[in-house]
C-alpha cells in the first residue's frame, strides 16, 4: 500500500519534485540542530521517485555527487523498498563480484519471520553466465545482449539463414562465388549478429586485460600496506622493500598509461568500486545495508510509479564540530570537487595553486591505507574521498596562509548549491 505523505510530526514527507533538495534541507538542520532537528534527533521516512534514487543513495562510486556526499556525512540511509527496475542485474553499474560481496555483508535476512511474501524480496544479482558471458563480470550489462541471444536463437532455429533467399536462388542457378557479391548479400539479421559478436569479443578482451590489472594492483596494495605495517626491518631492508615497491608501481603505472581509454575507464571504476566497498565502514551507504530492501512494481501504487522508500537516520551527535569558517571550507571543497566525480584530488590545485601539496600531508584519513590510498599524492580520485577527508581537508585549508577567500572560490566556480 503506497503511502503519499506522512505525518511530518515525525519528520517525514510527501513526494517533492526534487526529493534530493528536501533531504538537502534535512541534512542542513542535523549540521545547525535546527528546524525537525531543533529539539532532538528525528528520523524520517520518504518515497520519492525511483528515479531519484540514484542521487541520494548510489551503488557505485561513479554515482557520486554532492547530494550523495553530504548525506552521508550527516545520515545513515537505507532502502526499505526498491523499484522493479532498479533491482534487476543490468541495473547494476558495479561489477557482480562486489555486488555478491555486498550481499553477502548484509545481515541474513529470515522471510520465515516476516509478513512480508517471500518472492518480494530483492538482492538476486544472477545472470553473469548468460549468453556465454562467464568473464564478462565489469559494470553494467549491455543493453544489445538481449538482442544477441535472440539472434543466435532465431538463427539456430533457422528463422533466418546467412544470406538473402535471392542469393541463394542465385548461387544454385549460376554456382558463382563471388566474396564481394557474398557481402553484400549477407541477410540482415545475420549481418547484425556479427556485428554483435564482434562486440562481445571486444568486451571479453577488455574484460581479460582489466582482471589481469586488477590483480596487479591487488599485489601492490598488499606490498603497499606490509611496509607500511613492518616495525621489524632494519633502515636498509625498509628500503629496499620500499625500492622495489615503487618500481613495482612505476612499472604498473606505465603498463596502465598504455592501455586503450575505454579500458583505463572501466579499470579505475571497478578499481575505485572495489576500494570503496573495502573501507571501514564502506563509503556508500548501500554497502552498510542491514538487510536487502523489498522489491515494489509500479502496479501497486496508484497511479502506477515506480517509487522506493528510504529510512534516513540523523547522525546524532553531528560528528564534524568545525567553526564557521571550516564549514564554508567543507561545502566549497566538496560540492566543487564532487561535481566532476572522476576527476582526482589535484584538482585542489585549481581552486587554489598548490593546495594538494600544501595540504595533504596534514590530512592523516588521505595516507591511511584503510581508506585505500595507496596512490602518489593527488592521484585519488574524489568520487572516493570521504567526510573525514574533506573535514580534515576544510580544518588544514582554515589554517593555510595562502587560502584564497571563500568569495573568489564562489566567483570562480559558482555556488556549492547543484
Amino acid at each position: 500500500m503506497a503511502i503519499p505523505a506522512l505525518s511530518k510530526r515525525f519528520g517525514a514527507s510527501s513526494i517533492p519534485a526534487r526529493s534530493h533538495r528536501k533531504l538537502l534541507d534535512y541534512a542542513m538542520d542535523i549540521k545547525k540542530s535546527s528546524g525537525f532537528q531543533a529539539d532532538g534527533p528525528v528520523r524520517l521516512l520518504m518515497w520519492l521517485p525511483a528515479s531519484e534514487q540514484d542521487r541520494i543513495l548510489p551503488r557505485s562510486v561513479e554515482q557520486r555527487n554532492p547530494t550523495a556526499f553530504h548525506l552521508e556525512a550527516t545520515c545513515l540511509l537505507e532502502e526499505i523498498v526498491i523499484g522493479q527496475k532498479l533491482q534487476k542485474p543490468r541495473h547494476h553499474l558495479r561489477d557482480r563480484s562486489i555486488e555478491l560481496e555486498s550481499r553477502q555483508r548484509a545481515s541474513e535476512i529470515r522471510p520465515g519471520k516476516s509478513e512480508r511474501p517471500i518472492h518480494k524480496f530483492s538482492g538476486d544479482v544472477s545472470g553473469s553466465n548468460i549468453y556465454g558471458l562467464d568473464k564478462f563480470n565489469h559494470g553494467r550489462t549491455p543493453d544489445w545482449l538481449d538482442e544477441l541471444q535472440s539472434l543466435r536463437m532465431r538463427f539456430r532455429d533457422g528463422d533466418f539463414g546467412q544470406f538473402t533467399n535471392a542469393f541463394e536462388n542465385e548461387k544454385k542457378a549460376e554456382g558463382r562465388k563471388s566474396s564481394k557479391h557474398h557481402r553484400k548479400t549477407l541477410s540482415p539479421e545475420y549481418q547484425r549478429m556479427v556485428t554483435l559478436e564482434r562486440h562481445l569479443k571486444t568486451l571479453g578482451n577488455r574484460t581479460d586485460k582489466v582482471e589481469e590489472l586488477l590483480k596487479e594492483q591487488s599485489i601492490i596494495v598488499s606490498l603497499a600496506s606490509a611496509a607500511h605495517n613492518d616495525v621489524s626491518s632494519d633502515d636498509v631492508q625498509r628500503a629496499a622493500r620500499t625500492q622495489e615497491l615503487n618500481e613495482r608501481r612505476d612499472a604498473f603505472r606505465a603498463r596502465l598509461d598504455a592501455m586503450p581509454k575505454l579500458t583505463r575507464m572501466r579499470f579505475d571504476l571497478s578499481s575505485d568500486d572495489r576500494k570503496a566497498l573495502s573501507m571501514n565502514p564502506p563509503l556508500l551507504m548501500w554497502d552498510r545495508r542491514k538487510a536487502d530492501p523489498m522489491i515494489a512494481r509500479k502496479e501497486d501504487f496508484e497511479p502506477h510509479k515506480e517509487l522506493c522508500l528510504l529510512d534516513v537516520e540523523p547522525r546524532h551527535p553531528y560528528p564534524y564540530s568545525m567553526t564557521s569558517s571550516q564549514a564554508t571550507y567543507f561545502e566549497l571543497i566538496a560540492s566543487t570537487l564532487l561535481r566532476r566525480s572522476s576527476q582526482k584530488l589535484g584538482a585542489l590545485d585549481q581552486i587554489a595553486p598548490g593546495a594538494v601539496q600544501a595540504l595533504a600531508p596534514k590530512t592523516p584519513a588521505l595516507w591511511d591505507l584503510g581508506q585505500g590510498w595507496e596512490q602518489k599524492m593527488g592521484d585519488l580520485r574524489v568520487r572516493c574521498i570521504t567526510a573525514d577527508m574533506i573535514y580534515q581537508l576544510a580544518v588544514a585549508w582554515d589554517q593555510w596562509p595562502f587560502k584564497p577567500d571563500p568569495v573568489d572560490i564562489l566567483a570562480k566556480f559558482g555556488s556549492p548549491d547543484e
